[in-house]
């Protein structure tokens, strides 16, 4: 009856979140709306104001004097720039709320583990870093990490963020991380869990059109800016020397063509001197664009890199002010004026991308020689820091990823302190326990008690009753608890343990390697681990499935020995009733069972956790279900067999 109650309180109190996060995606619609319009109205307003204004410009400055020509081309270049200026922050604005609506959908999506929608949401580099997994893990591909629980929990906003967290999930329960390590991040997330408009923004800045569209045009820089000094390598290539002589001559050609031209034409309107001059000054900041084009690329990582600093930066001063959770370099009054001016730098380098701009800047003003030189000697100055700020940077994109999944699933919780202390290694004392991967309305909870005088459960059931749904439960969960996320369970008083599965053994042609050979050396794998001593938590599924009844039994028999002089918890699960006689030799072994119950012709599963051997079979019901040729007495004139 307790993991009935807390099932109902689970699916009430999601209910509500959802119920919520539908309200505020209907307010990010409106918005959205709003400001897309608002955007298509500034554009064209904008289009044809300046062609109106040029157009006046050039039939009336021939009647005006040099002073008020002077002053009305100023004028319109003036216009330009804060035109150009406010409908680029316009656009910011649409796009940030463009994004929020995605992030409240997938969010939705992910509360109610809605697969189809959440993976399509998944950033652009999340295949490549889930494709490039290890093969043979010993837990990754049991526990459905590089697919299901990776797809779910990864929501980075930077590539080397999703990277990092997948690392954290493939390692976790390989080896038991510094305690402090762990705490350290738990309290991190559970910190950030409570600050929902700072991991909107984060998971906004994630599917922001201009920031993904960046990425994906420099895809091979981005793999470079995973090692480190790939900035420094690409600014050095640019001499400091060079990079100020050009903006010299730069200034000097624009001193020499254009001074001269722009004095003609404020006094006689002589637009021929003009256009010829400008054709001719061009040249040198058309050379420039080669020149400084590795600046300029490096620009266009460290603008990605800055644009998540200052969402971090943005909050943190205000969440966390004295570093007390986040003691982060990056906080510092210097490194965040380094970020600004860094950002400033780069967003003066994106006005380039409008030809018709980028000429009258440079009519105005050697505009590429100036933010270059300026982005050249930003660089030089930070590269030695910039690396640190950017690996705080992905431990804060991990840490919100992992406060975003307790945010959305609001029964799961961080493991308190009280709870780690009660942690012993004598017992391991999980009380509802729900699958991570299943959403609240549809998860089946139970509570579950190891001891030292039992440590290995023998679990018996029958086809689909739950068994192999209940060992990932067990080891999901574990792997959270390893790595500081937050557990699906009431309460979890457990040490860290290490990991040790066979529950999806793959065989392999191309090594050939058969099922049964490969779940063999798993199992070889796992004795000689738990040998060494280390608290390891092993779930073994349906052992010795590939081969005959005669010698699975008499395998699994010895295993079940085996496994019972180690210093380790762990759970077998099997089809071999007979097995279940072992615990009356070895009170060690714990018989628990999963079954079914036939009601109006149909199966009846509800997938809780019981003491004691199955007493149900269900293989030929299903049989014939499916329109096998089983006949309802089947089995009736045969001798009864030790397996369900």
């Amino acid at each position: 009856m307790e993991s009935q109650f807390s099932m109902s309180e689970a699916v009430i109190k999601t209910q509500k979140l959802i119920s919520a996060q539908e309200n505020a995606l209907r307010r990010a619609l409106r918005h959205n709306e709003t400001l897309s319009a608002l955007d298509s109205r500034v554009g064209f307003f904008r289009l044809l104001t300046v062609v109106i204004v040029l157009a006046a410009l050039v039939g009336a400055a021939g009647n005006w004097d040099p002073v008020l020509r002077l002053g009305g081309w100023a004028g319109f270049v003036g216009f330009l720039l804060l035109g150009s200026l406010f409908h680029k922050k316009l656009q910011a604005k649409a796009q940030f709320w463009k994004s929020s609506v995605q992030s409240f959908e997938l969010g939705l999506a992910r509360m109610r583990r809605d697969s189809k929608v959440f993976i399509e949401g998944l950033a652009p580099w999340h295949k490549e870093i889930a494709d490039n997994g290890p093969r043979g893990h010993v837990y990754a591909t049991d526990l459905d990490v590089g697919s299901h629980v990776f797809d779910l929990l990864d929501t980075c906003a930077t590539k080397e963020g999703s990277a990092k967290l997948y690392h954290l999930l493939l390692t976790a329960g390989l080896q038991e991380l510094p305690r402090e390590e762990r705490v350290s991040r738990k309290n991190r997330a559970a910190f950030l869990a409570k600050k929902g408009t700072l991991l909107r923004r984060m998971e906004a800045l994630r599917l922001n059109e201009d920031y993904i569209g960046e990425y994906l045009r420099n895809q091979d820089d981005v793999k470079k800016s995973v090692e480190h000094s790939s900035e420094n390598a690409d600014e050095g290539s640019v001499n400091l020397a060079v990079g100020i002589g050009f903006a010299i001559l730069s200034f000097v050609a624009w001193g020499y063509f254009l001074i001269p031209a722009l004095r003609t034409f404020f006094e006689n309107a002589n637009g021929e001197q003009l256009f010829t001059s400008v054709f001719k000054y061009l040249v040198v900041p058309l050379v420039g664009v080669g020149i400084y084009g590795n600046v300029v690329k490096a620009a266009g990582r460290v603008g990605r890199r800055t644009k998540v600093l200052m969402e971090v930066l943005k909050h943190m001063r205000n969440l966390d002010p004295q570093g007390k959770i986040f003691a982060f370099k990056s906080l510092t009054s210097n490194a965040e004026s380094s970020i600004r001016q860094l950002n400033f730098g780069v967003d003066l380098i994106t006005l380039r991308g409008n030809p018709i701009f980028w000429l009258a800047l440079h009519v105005l003003l050697p505009f590429d020689s100036i933010v270059c030189l300026f982005l050249l000697l930003k660089l030089r100055k930070v590269s030695s820091e910039i690396d640190q700020w950017w690996d705080e940077a992905i431990e804060f994109d991990v840490d919100v990823a992992i406060a975003r999944m307790a945010r959305e699933n609001p029964t799961f919780r961080f493991v308190s302190e009280q709870e780690e202390a009660k942690a012993t290694a004598q017992r391991f004392l999980a009380n509802d326990l729900g699958h991570p991967l299943l959403s609240a309305q549809s998860r089946i909870n139970n509570s579950f008690d190891f001891s030292i005088d039992s440590p290995l459960v023998l679990l018996t059931g029958s086809n689909m009753a739950g068994k192999s749904t209940f060992l990932r439960t067990l080891g999901i969960n574990m792997l959270f608890f390893n790595m500081g996320a937050p557990v699906c369970a009431a309460y979890f008083a457990v040490l860290p343990h290490r990991l040790l599965c066979a529950i999806r053994v793959d065989d392999s042609l191309t090594d050939g390697t058969s099922y049964f050979y490969a779940e063999v050396k798993r199992l070889k794998l796992i004795l000689q681990t738990l040998q060494t001593g280390e608290k390891s938590l092993f779930l073994i599924d349906e052992i010795f499935r590939g081969t005959n009844n005669r010698e699975r039994f008499l395998g699994s028999w010895h295993i079940l020995q085996a496994l019972l002089q180690q210093k380790s918890f762990g759970v077998v699960s099997t089809h071999d009733l007979a097995l279940a006689d072992l615990a009356a030799q070895d009170v060690r072994l714990r018989n628990m069972h999963f079954r079914e119950h036939v009601q109006e012709g149909s199966l009846i599963f509800d997938y809780k956790l019981r003491e004691g051997k199955c007493p149900t079979t269900n293989a030929l019901h299903i049989m014939r279900d499916a329109g096998l040729p089983i006949p309802q007495d089947a089995g009736a004139d045969l001798p009864t067999v030790g397996t369900l």
